[in-house]
């Protein structure tokens, strides 16, 4: 598991720089920014100590805890202070350090606190600052500070003309996110943020100051969740009831209760809910989890198909008085006209879910199932449940009963005018003076609309030709903009709009000055002790340039190209340095009294001598000795006496086998350069990717075996994991949807499916008249039952706080909606009258 990181980025609002020139000897320069001012460093101090120190009341412990009871403590048990990444580490976080001032012969000062920086930023792993107060630059908790890391907005290596701090505190991690250890450090981490949310209050006018932590992200999201629960609400209710208000066609306000199908509409609605839990419970029987996108998305998709359908059937059966005949055999004709297409229509979309399921990636894949089974459900509860709940809610209508009270009886006189009206013939009807109380009546105003003004207009003959070259040319346009479309996405975009952490990851683009860790692991039956295998990782003279810390080295010199900063720190070569007798006092001791045991190079004792390592004539342990000493050299804590000790840095980058002692996998960290943008993190994963086939070639080449290998890490690779192969995924997915149904894919297919199956069933003789027919008929239904039943919904959406709803939920539904629409009600219709 990787640390917990908990950041606070600190920006003076006025960078001003100001001028030092001690005494002492010339500095590299002489103008400093305004971060490195005593007084900005004093506070920063007073901030950090805050954070180090506080008390937090912890549930998961039962007591009052404080940062060194998570924190993580590279150098225990002789260093029990906790890892904070600080430029106050210079001064080993203390403040008489800070303040401390020699001053010469002549009461000029020689060395304070900017020489101290000016010497510890060229030298982090410096011992002594070489300066009259003899300071070392190591932090209070053992280890060095990289200036890299704790400054920020400063061009070349000009650190102290950074424009902002950042301080690191390092939190332990486990792989159980419900473990104690995790717990505990989360409750910690509110107590942090309340902190760096006050000091930010505090000091607003002073400074800008950015901060997150480890649980940050999971707590916005959650928060996002939240907040929009409500708006999602409001958005399904819109459409609810907007469906169960317009499914009836009103005649006057005397029969308003009897021709509104309020009932029927909310059980359309409900049949869409059973499909989408039958759905839930199918798929979660058989193990495929199922996730919140899920539950917020596919009621959304399966609600567009099923309302489309419910309009069509029934307003199919509110037109269809041309006989005189029962309601049960104007049901008959209804679905025998309109389930066909249906049927098409659902299995369609049906189809095309089932065939998104084919992708490598798991959340998709189990999205696809989900939507693809709900779908086909609602499809078979519709073709069933509604019809039989439409034969009865029309026999109800037959009796003069008001809807949602149907029990009440109407009165004598208005069953009577009821009857008289459904045994006229519809030759009758349509003879008849008054043609509003048969045809407009009978099709309702949108249907009219259709009929008399939109088709008159779309089907002329000098409109058609225009709408194809309208038509024709937004695709060109379209199809030349395709390039614009960027792989990936910007994490800001899933944090709310007036998140903290938008503020942060601000920060991290601008003044973060080293990208995160990578590591390098190598596994496999690898013999370190083996001269001719440790050519395979080494870099030290006599080893060739193609090994893999080699080859690094190399790429990292071109960071640019390969967003890699710096060579890999490497265990095999700071080990065999460690072990080389020469050094005074060299750093491989152990006692020889008693149980004997390491001996560090600090150590005084008399019976400590040196482990007199036998090298052969190219630098390097004998084989027999290699491994002997290897539990000394990572338990010895990097000093003055001896700066190669292991335990810091290479504590954990060993495994070894129980059994033999052999190291059995490690790695080699360095830094990716600063990642900016979703390219940045996508190309620099591709590179490590690249990086560590080139190297696995030459080992395969070296061993003639691929036993060894290599693979890169670093904490963002899994969120990135899906850009790599995202294009070649859609293109196979489209292309197999297209080839399946012919039309169009996916929801799209529900603007046309209807269309195109009533211009190929209707009677007329010619095209175009065919084409009119099937547009008055189905295009007022397909603009009622998916258009406007969608866009309420949709445009609720608009008001959510989430940017992920505004960007897929709005903008890019609201986009699907109305391009099908357009396409599927105004283009295809003129297609077909060609």
């Amino acid at each position: 598991p990787f640390y917990r990181s908990e950041q606070i980025i600190v920006i003076p609002r006025n960078q001003t720089l100001f001028s030092h020139d001690p005494y002492f000897e010339p500095l590299p320069y002489k103008v400093f920014s305004p971060v490195v001012r005593k007084q900005f460093l004093q506070k920063l101090l007073d901030l950090q100590t805050h954070v180090t120190n506080m008390e937090v009341w912890s549930d998961t412990l039962g007591r009052n805890m404080s940062l060194t009871d998570i924190c993580f403590k590279p150098l225990a048990p002789d260093y029990s202070t906790c890892a904070v990444q600080s430029p106050l580490g210079y001064f080993q976080s203390n403040g008489t350090n800070l303040n401390l001032t020699h001053l010469n012969d002549f009461d000029l000062v020689d060395a304070d606190w900017i020489t101290h920086l000016v010497a510890c930023t060229q030298n982090p792993i410096s011992m002594n600052d070489n300066s009259p107060n003899q300071m070392s630059c190591f932090a209070e908790w053992g280890g060095p500070i990289y200036p890299w890391v704790v400054f920020g907005g400063y061009n070349g290596t000009a650190y102290l003309n950074a424009s902002a701090i950042v301080l690191t505190f390092i939190v332990n991690n486990d792989v159980n996110s419900e473990s104690k250890q995790v717990r505990a450090a989360k409750e910690w981490e509110s107590a942090f943020l309340k902190v760096a949310r006050q000091f930010k209050e505090d000091n607003s006018a002073e400074f800008d100051v950015r901060y997150s932590s480890e649980r940050s992200i999971e707590d916005e999201l959650e928060r996002e969740s939240n907040s929009d629960v409500l708006t999602i609400l409001i958005s399904y209710l819109v459409m609810f009831a907007y469906v169960t208000i317009t499914l009836g066609q009103y005649k006057s306000c005397n029969r308003l209760f009897i021709d509104a199908k309020v009932t029927l509409g909310l059980a359309g609605v409900v049949i869409v809910l059973i499909a989408v839990a039958c759905s839930l419970g199918f798929w979660s029987y058989l193990g495929f989890p199922a996730t919140l996108i899920i539950i917020e998305v596919v009621p959304f998709l399966v609600l567009a198909v099923g309302v489309d359908n419910i309009f069509i059937l029934v307003q199919h059966y509110q037109r269809d008085t041309a006989y005189a005949d029962c309601v049960q055999a104007r049901i008959a004709r209804s679905v025998g006209s309109v389930g066909p297409s249906m049927l098409l229509s659902s299995l369609s979309e049906s189809v095309a879910f089932f065939f998104g399921a084919l992708t490598s990636m798991p959340a998709v894949r189990v999205f696809a199932l989900y939507a693809g089974m709900a779908v086909l459900v609602d499809f078979l509860l519709q073709i069933s449940c509604f019809v039989a709940l439409l034969s009865l809610d029309a026999r109800r209508q037959a009796a003069g009963r008001p809807d949602v009270l149907c029990c009440l009886l109407a009165s004598k006189d208005e069953q009577a005018a009821q009857h008289q009206q459904q045994q006229l013939p519809r030759e009758i009807l349509d003879s008849n003076p008054d043609s509003a109380q048969s045809n407009s009546n009978n099709s309702g105003l949108l249907f009219q609309l259709f009929k008399r003004y939109i088709s008159a207009v779309l089907f002329q003959s000098w409109v058609r030709p225009f709408v194809i070259l309208l038509f024709t040319g937004w695709a060109c346009l379209c199809l030349a903009s395709v390039h614009n479309v960027r792989v990936g996405l910007d994490q800001e975009l899933s944090m709310p709009e007036d998140s903290y952490v938008i503020d942060y990851f601000d920060g991290i683009k601008r003044y973060l000055s080293v990208g995160p860790p990578v590591y390098f692991v190598v596994r496999g039956p690898l013999d370190y002790s083996d001269p001719s295998q440790q050519n395979l990782v080494c870099s030290r003279a006599g080893c060739p340039q193609k090994s893999m810390v080699g080859q690094l080295s190399q790429m990292s010199e071109i960071p640019t190209y390969s967003y890699i900063v710096s060579p890999p720190s490497s265990w095999f070569d700071d080990y065999v340095d460690w072990l080389d007798p020469s050094g005074h006092p060299p750093c491989c001791r152990y006692h020889t009294a008693g149980s004997g045991g390491f001996c560090p190079a600090t150590s005084s004792a008399t019976d400590c001598v040196s482990c007199n390592v036998n090298f052969t004539s190219d630098g390097r342990p004998v084989q027999s000795e290699f491994y002997r000493y290897l539990d000394y050299f990572l338990m010895d804590n990097p000093g003055p006496a001896c700066a190669k000790g292991g335990h810091a840095a290479y504590a954990t980058a060993i495994a070894r086998s129980n059994a033999t002692g052999a190291v059995t996998a490690s790695y080699y960290m360095t830094y990716h350069s600063v990642l900016r943008t979703g390219d940045d993190f996508i190309n620099a994963y591709k590179m490590a990717i690249k990086m560590t086939d080139d190297i696995n070639e030459y080992f395969e080449n070296v061993t003639q075996s691929k036993e060894i290998n290599v693979f890169p890490y670093s904490v963002f690779y899994v969120f990135y994991e899906q850009y790599l192969t995202i294009v070649h995924d859609t293109v196979v997915n489209l292309s197999i949807c297209v080839a399946a149904i012919g039309v169009t894919v996916g929801i799209s297919v529900e603007f046309c499916s209807h269309l195109v199956r009533a211009f190929a069933v209707s009677k007329e003789t010619s095209r175009l008249a065919r084409a009119r027919d099937s547009f008055v008929h189905m295009g007022s239904s397909v603009f009622s039952g998916i258009t406007l039943t969608k866009l309420g919904g949709i445009v609720i959406l608009g008001f959510a706080k989430s940017q992920l709803f505004k960007i897929f939920y709005f903008r890019m539904y609201l986009g699907i909606v109305l391009f099908g629409a357009l396409h599927g009600l105004v283009f295809l219709p003129v297609l077909l009258s060609y």
